[in-house]
């Protein structure tokens, strides 16, 4: 099966279309239900940077804490100008393209918020059990701040 997702911004000037073929992609893997606490770390290898020494999983450098108008400001990012749920569904779920962001075992990130802030900057190239590559910022026009949002919405789904 050969895909094509279009992710128009909302300015509406323009839009991105990325292509790919579930052939020459790797098998879908079986997603978890398993508690965050057993998430999967992230393969070093993977290219997921580590987080930062000394950070905990609900800090981020260069982000405020999670805080619930951080995480409602994230929310309206991912459902709106961010594009996020073009592929990960409206309500992060899921979908062919791209895995549930809820509780599961992480394959792309250790489930952290700075590791999550990590992948929604530098996206993923080679996702591990989707078809579709995660461009950085998902194609969007998405500001750091916007960034440090979307990554609080996403960990607070997860925990």
């Amino acid at each position: 099966d050969n895909y094509t997702i279009r992710v128009d911004n909302p300015d509406g000037r323009s839009s991105s279309t990325y292509s790919y073929s579930a052939q020459s992609a790797p098998p879908m893997a079986q997603e978890s239900t398993a508690t965050p606490s057993a998430a999967v770390p992230a393969d070093p290898a993977g290219g997921m940077p580590a987080p930062a020494a000394g950070a905990t999983p609900t800090q981020a450098p260069g982000c405020p804490p999670i805080a619930p108008a951080l995480v409602a400001e994230g929310r309206k990012v991912f459902t709106g100008g961010g594009n996020c749920y073009a592929c990960h569904g409206d309500t992060a779920t899921g979908t062919p393209m791209a895995p549930t962001l809820r509780a599961h075992a992480w394959l792309d990130s250790d489930g952290s918020y700075a590791s999550l802030v990590q992948l929604v900057t530098n996206g993923v190239a080679t996702p591990k059990a989707h078809p579709a590559p995660m461009p950085p910022k998902g194609g969007g026009q998405v500001s750091g701040p916007q960034v440090c949002a979307v990554a609080a919405y996403v960990y607070s789904l997860s925990h």
